[in-house]
């Protein structure tokens, strides 16, 4: 991520309409979803592929989304701790010395 992307979360974070987690690389996952999605309350879900957006609106299906939500939900980290996970790697893309643990500044390997 670029230094600018970086400083933009932290901005949104601060929103008091804006709950962002971020889920640690040491989570145990148990899903990992193929596409990003959007669920808006309990009426439309917004799912993004790669060639299209496709609104659900099926109860049924809202349903499989709102629990793949809830899952992730719970493996993400809120508040400072959430915070500290975003000011690591941008202390280390901005060259600023920081005084976080080296687990928040791990950057995944390069390609072989």
């Amino acid at each position: 991520m670029m230094a600018g992307q970086l400083d933009k979360l932290l901005e949104l974070m601060s929103l008091p309409s804006v709950a962002f987690g971020v889920i640690p690389f040491t989570a145990e996952r148990t899903m990992w979803p193929l596409e990003t999605f959007m669920a808006f309350d309990t009426n439309r879900v917004q799912v993004e592929t790669l060639s299209a957006e496709i609104n659900i609106t099926q109860p049924s299906e809202i349903a499989i989304y709102t629990k793949a939500f809830t899952a992730l939900q719970d493996l993400a980290v809120f508040g400072p701790k959430a915070r500290a996970r975003i000011l690591g790697p941008l202390s280390r893309v901005s060259g600023e010395s920081a005084q976080l643990p080296a687990t928040l500044l791990r950057r995944p390997s390069p390609p072989a």
